[in-house]
């Protein structure tokens, strides 16, 4: 095997090793917050005037690898068009705690692969809204249980 040969071998090692490290990168965008961490209190806003239409999450559904965490964010939707953040008053429940558990301020951890929902509920002025977040863990590659 000549130089050049050897040099060639050594660039295709070299980038599929870069690219099975990068496909083994959380997919999830939102930042991860370690579970220690308190949740940042949502800053005062106005009362809506309008009365409670809906509530929406920050993701509707999410691809999670295993071991890591996801921070759910949760706003308010009022009649009037007026939006207010509301993940501390909000309520978490995991369909399946041994896939993903979620803690009262919204953190999701991945515990295994398979696929779970997180149910968020709020009630205001005894108005209730539901959300549901779909979570699949994944713990290989992209894409693979």
């Amino acid at each position: 095997m000549g130089k050049k040969q050897l040099a060639q071998l050594l660039f295709g090692i070299s980038l599929i090793l870069v690219l099975v490290l990068s496909a083994c990168s959380p997919v999830a965008t939102t930042p991860s917050t370690p579970a220690s961490t308190p949740a940042t209190p949502a800053a005062p806003t106005a009362p809506a005037s309008g009365s409670l239409k809906s509530i929406s999450s920050s993701l509707a559904s999410t691809d999670i690898r295993i071991n890591t965490t996801l921070q759910l964010d949760i706003t308010a939707i009022y009649t009037d068009g007026t939006k207010r953040p509301i993940t501390d008053k909000s309520t978490f429940k995991s369909s399946d705690d041994t896939i993903a558990t979620v803690t009262a301020g919204g953190l999701v951890t991945a515990l295994r692969g398979g696929s779970t929902s997180i149910i968020v509920s709020y009630t205001e002025n005894q108005v209730t809204q539901t959300a549901t977040v779909s979570v699949r863990v994944y713990t290989g590659f992209m894409g693979t249980d």
